[in-house]
């Protein structure tokens, strides 16, 4: 008796033999979409989990999780306005990347965007749930 992930296994190896290179990598995508999205989250969480008090772990989870949003909604706004399949996947990317890069970018002190958000966020939590 055939297993149910067997059967979509096949189907899913079918119809990627008959597709062009363009749709191939489409269909790469979606998965690699579907599969690198948990993985993120579970990473974001688990960076933040050495910091030394809750306030400074829950803003760090919360700055890394908002920050990967706003990464993926601008890649998802400029992918969506492209109607071109490809085209539209690649700039989409092209500028998740961007708002990553600028959310990442270090000034003279050596901190990031990032880096002064989780501090006034954990300031913000000490100041107002701390007993």
């Amino acid at each position: 008796m055939e297993r149910w992930y067997q059967k979509r296994y096949k189907k899913a190896r079918k119809e990627f033999k008959h597709k062009n290179s363009l749709e191939k990598l489409k269909g790469m995508s979606r998965i690699g979409g579907k599969v690198l999205k948990p993985v993120g989250i579970v990473l974001d969480i688990t960076d933040n989990l050495s910091k030394k008090t809750w306030e400074e772990k829950v803003a760090g989870m919360s700055v890394d999780l908002a920050s990967d949003g706003a990464c993926t909604v601008a890649g998802a706004i400029l992918g969506s306005a492209i109607p071109v399949p490809v085209v539209g996947t690649l700039l989409g990317a092209a500028a998740g990347a961007a708002v990553g890069s600028f959310l990442d970018k270090t000034d003279q002190k050596g901190k990031s965007r990032k880096d002064y958000a989780k501090e006034n966020l954990s300031r913000i939590l000490k100041n107002n749930f701390s007993g």
